[in-house]
């Protein structure tokens, strides 16, 4: 595997500056829990063990220049995390609880709910545009969704495919004849009804898997799925007609992130090693990069590594969500990068580069 250390790169204070961004911020207490995910990575067990509240996130454009992202405007949303493009000016966009369809002012067109909707990850489409993938990591599940009914198409729980007990013991049902079995098998067992718990689900270290990102297979001509199961750092096939779900491999560290097919292969975070690791289509690793030499973190993070996500743009340049760092933008053709620094409460979950139209449209906005 070609390993290239972005440290050795040249700092440089240019690298995609004036460029437009829309940020997705999960929330406005990053120092909060930046010292949260110091003490459980030491700890080697990630998520919360009791309930929180939902924190208020939100949609933000700007521009990146001078060593910095200035906000031009915002939109408030609870607790999103992902954006994806799906047309001029409409979007997917995954609240707490709710999948929306808004536009780049941040206006909810639509709002898909599920009663199993909770803690909601990333959303994939379809190329046709009617059938968005959604990741419901608070009952570690993913569903498809009918975007011109709302209607499920199809549902998979972590806990029916080999994600089962969890880290206690405990075997986890959302289907109660499936309860009844384990407890007819002197198995302990919990029925987990989405009504006995909030909109976050299970809490982050109660989930036997933690999916968070599931993302169609264009190599397989969209009749399966990719997903990374986040507590075990493991990439799983889904096959959408069966439900049948193979390993793929567990090379990955615990809560990757940013799944995302290429031309040719794959792209993923690997998050707490503070990688990004290139795929063939088999999804077997074929170069990775790396930022873990890197300096400008945060003080007390020196041995904590994540990297939320990268994105790409064209074949040589990308963006690095770094919660220690920033946002590192990396040049792979120059072999240069240039950090740029947010406000310091932002945890910044996912990015998105405006395109020409929308420049033009949030210019006539602002």
């Amino acid at each position: 595997m070609n390993q290239v250390d972005i440290s050795q790169f040249e700092e440089r204070p240019d690298v995609l500056a004036d460029t437009d961004w829309m940020l997705v911020v999960k929330s406005q207490d990053q120092l909060e829990r930046r010292q949260r995910m110091i003490e459980s990575r030491s700890k080697g067990r990630i998520g919360r063990l009791k309930p929180r509240a939902t924190a208020a996130g939100l949609l933000v454009h700007g521009k990146l220049g001078d060593g910095a992202f200035r906000a031009t405007r915002s939109h408030t949303f609870r607790e999103p995390r992902h954006i994806r493009r799906i047309a001029d000016d409409r979007y997917l966009f995954t609240e707490i609880n709710r999948l929306l369809e808004i536009d780049s002012s941040g206006n909810v067109a639509r709002s898909f709910e599920h009663p199993y909707f909770a803690f909601l990850h990333t959303v994939d489409c379809t190329p046709d545009g009617k059938r968005a993938l959604v990741v419901s990591s608070g009952f570690d599940a993913v569903f498809e969704i009918d975007l011109e009914t709302g209607c499920e198409t199809f549902c998979w729980f972590a806990w029916d495919h080999g994600f089962n007990p969890d880290d206690d013991g405990c075997w986890l049902a959302a289907d109660r004849r499936k309860y009844e079995t384990y407890l007819a098998e002197g198995k302990t067992a919990v029925f987990i009804d989405p009504a006995d718990y909030g909109e976050q689900g299970l809490v982050t270290a109660r989930r036997s898997a933690h999916p968070n990102v599931a993302v169609y297979d264009p190599h397989d001509d969209y009749r399966s799925f990719v997903i990374s199961i986040g507590h075990h750092g493991e990439l799983c096939r889904v096959e959408l007609e069966s439900g049948k779900t193979t390993s793929i491999g567990n090379f990955l560290s615990q809560m990757p992130h940013g799944l995302s097919p290429t031309s040719d292969g794959w792209v993923v975070a690997n998050t707490t090693r503070g990688e990004w690791l290139h795929l063939d289509r088999k999804l077997h690793p074929t170069a990775c990069y790396s930022l873990a030499n890197v300096g400008g973190k945060v003080p007390g993070t020196e041995s904590v590594e994540w990297v939320q996500q990268i994105v790409r743009i064209g074949d040589s340049q990308a963006l690095f969500l770094d919660a220690n760092r920033g946002l590192v933008a990396v040049d792979f053709e120059h072999q240069c990068y240039t950090v740029y620094q947010a406000d310091p409460n932002w945890c910044v979950q996912d990015a998105l580069l405006c395109e020409a139209a929308e420049y033009s449209q949030l210019r006539e906005a602002a």
